[in-house]
């Protein structure tokens, strides 16, 4: 009977390590901006171009994803396309924000946002209105 006991003890205690728990907080860690690339420099009424690539770093498929941008100081907030991420793939978009006529020249802080229902990654990036 011990042995049994023991036997389970041991079954259960394997089954238990070799799964994977992953928490709401370890799912964010798996989804990168892995790379970001911008122009610095742009005249009102431009496009600034901000070049975003993702990568899904081994969870399974990622679903429902898009990229917000919000420039702060001024009204524009921008939303691509959704888009998936297979397991251990990435995807790279490029966003044309068109800057209004009006702009003031000067420095601007932006937000650039990568997300779904279940993850998030956040950069922030200045550029300048010449």
């Amino acid at each position: 009977m011990q042995k049994k006991i023991k036997l389970a003890t041991i079954l259960v205690t394997a089954l238990f390590l070799s799964m994977t728990f992953v928490s709401a907080g370890d799912n964010d860690r798996l989804l990168e901006i892995e790379r970001l690339a911008m122009d610095e420099y742009v005249r009102p009424g431009g496009d600034l171009r901000i070049t975003v690539t993702t990568d899904n770093e081994g969870r399974p498929a990622m679903e429902n994803l898009n990229i917000k941008v919000f420039i702060y100081g001024t009204e524009t907030y921008w939303v691509s396309r959704e888009f998936d991420l297979k397991r251990w793939s990435d995807e790279t978009l490029v966003l044309p924000i068109t800057i209004s006529e009006d702009a003031q020249s000067g420095d601007y802080w932006m937000k650039i946002v990568v997300s779904n229902d279940y993850q998030t990654r956040i950069k922030h990036r200045y550029f300048t209105v010449i």
